[in-house]
């Protein structure tokens, strides 16, 4: 199976970290700059026959979702949602990256198996990352197109098992660009 891996667009969260303290993250809206990349996206994509999309249900990631699926003019066969492809929960995370002012001295909180207060560590979305693959090798077994619309540290975690990376290799791989498609076959 073909899968298509996109990042959501540009969010006003991207623009403004101050966003989310003014909002549930999962409420974060895509900017005008966000709805362009989708668009675009999808028009890289139009030439696919038929395809499944799976998308984050945060409001950002369906907004990519739902720009992407107007721009392909072929008949999707399903549309779903999965909370198993949310954001990794970053808990206190974002304060705690406040204090200190270059990333030299930040990347120790960004350790693989460092859970923040109210977060997830990487291990944590690594098991995820794993139980959506199991659920897509087991309920999508025809060769179909499967677009997979999430976010960028999920889909950097969701890459790091498809390609069989290392722990000690994941430091070194980036997150995906906002509307950027990566395509993998599982």
């Amino acid at each position: 199976m073909n899968l298509y891996l996109i990042r959501h667009g540009r969010s006003i969260g991207n623009e403004n970290v101050e966003a989310y303290k003014m909002m549930p993250e999962w409420k974060i809206h895509l900017t005008e700059e966000g709805k362009k990349q989708a668009e675009n996206a999808g028009k890289n994509l139009s030439d696919i026959d038929s395809f499944y999309m799976i998308s984050s249900p945060y409001v950002r990631a369906r907004e990519t979702a739902t720009i992407i699926k107007k721009q392909i003019k072929t008949i999707y066969s399903s549309y779903q949602e999965s909370p198993l492809i949310i954001e990794r929960a970053w808990g206190n995370l974002r304060d705690e990256v406040n204090q200190f002012k270059t990333r030299e001295e930040r990347n120790h909180l960004f350790d693989f198996y460092r859970r923040p207060t109210g977060g997830e560590s990487f291990a944590d979305v690594y098991q995820r990352a794993f139980v959506f693959l199991e659920y897509l090798k087991n309920n999508f077994n025809d060769p179909k197109d499967i677009i997979i619309v999430s976010h960028g540290e999920f889909l950097k975690v969701l890459l790091m098992i498809i390609d069989g990376n290392t722990v000690e290799e994941f430091d070194g791989l980036p997150n995906p660009k906002n509307c950027q498609i990566i395509q993998r076959t599982i």
